[in-house]
């Protein structure tokens, strides 16, 4: 039987899913690629491991079927530095490295930082490939080398060919809002244009393989949230970010709201979003010093809530914070904390501050595009009950499931099944809202976060 394969290329996890040509699901595989933590606030992770790993996967699943073709999904603002051969001179700095917040900081000090912003859609930040560039060519005091993205650098691998997507193009803060390399973000950077890959449609195929896109214009393709939409496409996992889409956006002041804005092609239009930098990495750090399973951390916390007790304030911002302040010094902490206070009220402390994140990057993006519709997210988040659950009665909106796999790995399968056809509807799962008792406290800790937490986006 034939089948084409989706590979998503996360951050935690890389996931395939192959469909058949009917659209039924006949392979899944999963691994964990290693993340190393280098001097201070570096995350890298080895390419050469993930490439092993893609291979695999593409192996693994031709050894059960007859592969037709692979596409690709990546998590966005990866950066290498690679000779025009392909020889990687760094390895692959994710969203999470801030080795550039000096360079972010410096952008902002020079009052760049608006203009880059409004520019490209994609905010002056330390997790930025354009700010990353600054940082690696300052250290060497060399402008040397392309840099590129993982997935680039991998489709080179596959097929000898450099090129790039729209969205990953947008994600790196050195392509314009028309979806082009633009030419004075690259003098200031002195990047050589002839250095960077050429930007292609996500349906390119050479040989078997499909170009693809960012994990969040693949959730968009996998839930058909393109064009002028009222619907919004919820992530969670090690970080999260609430996205809709827009056809135009010169008239939206997205940077007003902290939103992105990134370009995923014609006909497409663009992902226009909140990111948030704290999400499920900040459950797994409460789980830990408080050892209980993530699940179990959720479950006492919001139980917690549903006490009514009174409980520390916590500043959600272990790994610094994106929207709306895009600020990578942004710390976290207890405040208000006292002798009663016991595991249970921190994790409900931590609960509570990771909802009121949600919930103000749902407001603002309301904010930036209009009222929304509903809400769609993929087969894990709708599974994860209770948190599924306190997400939609803290958005007042119904969370629905409508694709039977991980969104960003299932859209790209779609994609290599399909070329740019969108894919079939699938019937809907939908945990509705129901009004628990505790999401005024979601209500009031965001009235309080936002008048402590200063804003990262300046002129």
């Amino acid at each position: 039987m034939k089948v084409n394969l989706g590979i998503d290329i996360g951050t935690t996890h890389i996931k395939a899913v192959a469909v058949d040509r009917a659209g039924t699901t006949r392979f899944r595989m999963s691994a964990s690629p290693r993340l190393h933590s280098v001097g201070e606030g570096g995350f890298e992770q080895d390419p050469e491991e993930i490439e092993q790993i893609v291979q695999n996967m593409i192996s693994t699943c031709s050894t059960q079927w007859t592969v037709e073709r692979v596409a690709f999904s990546a998590a966005m603002h990866s950066f290498m530095v690679v000779t025009p051969a392909g020889e990687p001179l760094t390895r692959s700095w994710t969203w999470q490295d801030q080795r550039a917040r000096a360079q972010a900081q410096q952008v902002r000090r020079a009052g760049l930082s608006k203009k880059w912003y409004e520019l490209t859609g994609c905010p002056v930040h330390a997790m930025s490939p354009a700010v990353k560039w600054l940082a690696w060519a300052e250290e060497r005091n060399s402008a040397a080398g392309m840099p590129v993205a993982l997935k680039d650098w991998l489709y080179f691998r596959l097929t000898g060919i450099w090129c790039t997507d729209f969205a990953t193009a947008s994600a790196s803060g050195l392509a314009g809002l028309d979806g082009r390399w633009r030419a004075d973000m690259l003098r200031e950077l002195r990047i050589d244009p002839a250095r960077l890959p050429s930007i292609h449609d996500l349906a390119t195929t050479h040989s078997r393989y499909v170009l693809g896109a960012t994990d969040g214009a693949m959730s968009h393709y996998a839930l058909q949230v393109w064009g002028q939409s009222r619907e919004a496409v919820l992530s969670w996992g090690t970080s999260a970010a609430i996205r809709t889409n827009r056809l135009a956006v010169q008239d939206l002041r997205f940077s007003r709201t902290g939103s992105f804005a990134y370009f995923w092609g014609p006909g497409y239009g663009y992902l226009v979003g909140q990111a948030l930098s704290n999400a499920g990495n900040v459950l797994q750090w409460i789980s830990r010093i408080c050892q209980v399973s993530p699940a179990e951390a959720v479950a006492q916390g919001l139980a917690m809530l549903e006490s009514g007790q009174s409980l520390p304030f916590f500043l959600p911002f272990l790994f610094g914070e994106r929207s709306p302040y895009w600020n990578e010094s942004l710390r976290a902490g207890f405040l208000k904390i006292d002798a009663r206070h016991q595991n249970g009220h921190l994790l409900a402390a931590v609960v509570l501050g990771l909802l009121g994140l949600l919930k103000g990057a749902y407001e603002r993006l309301q904010e930036t595009c209009g009222p929304l519709a509903a809400v769609r997210v993929g087969s894990s988040l709708a599974q994860q009950r209770p948190w599924g659950q306190a997400i939609a009665d803290v958005l007042g909106s119904a969370l629905e499931q409508s694709i039977p796999d991980d969104a960003s790995a299932w859209g790209a399968a779609m994609l290599a099944a399909g070329g740019s056809r969108p894919p079939e509807p699938l019937p809907h799962a939908v945990i509705e809202p129901q009004g628990a008792r505790w999401v005024h406290r979601v209500a009031e800790y965001l009235e309080e976060l936002q008048a402590m937490a200063p804003t990262g986006v300046d002129g």
